[in-house]
């Protein structure tokens, strides 16, 4: 994150350049006196994956799944979804409807982690 200063204050100096350097996973917090709308629009567009990202995928494998948001940057799993899935036996249906759940649960979560206005990952036709 770099700025361009434009009142002389201690450091840096007038007209430089100063930047900050940001750890993952490690909060920090931006304090300003006043914020223009044009920058706070910025900034909330600048952290929003949903509307960064290019591509929305779900990677599955038996009862498990993810679903991630890919930028030309980053990937970000939005949910995890875990859901026990019976063995297949003769005269039960219980394989088929943990499959049936299963998939319904992938549907629903992932329709809701990427909702808002990026890519859809999964639409009605």
């Amino acid at each position: 994150m770099c700025e361009l200063t434009l009142v002389r204050g201690d450091q840096p100096q007038m007209g430089a350049y100063h930047a900050i350097d940001l750890e993952l996973n490690v909060p920090f917090t931006l304090a300003k006196g006043r914020w223009d709308t044009v920058v706070l629009e910025r900034l909330k567009s600048a952290t929003n994956i949903v509307e960064q990202a290019d591509v929305a995928c779900v990677v599955m494998s038996s009862g498990l799944a993810h679903v991630c948001l890919i930028s030309g940057e980053m990937t970000v799993v939005r949910a995890k979804i875990e859901h026990s899935i019976p063995k297949k036996r003769i005269g039960s249906s219980g394989h088929t409807k943990g499959v049936k759940r299963f998939f319904q649960l992938v549907y629903e979560v992932g329709a809701h982690a990427t909702s808002g206005q990026g890519p859809a990952l999964f639409r009605k036709t």
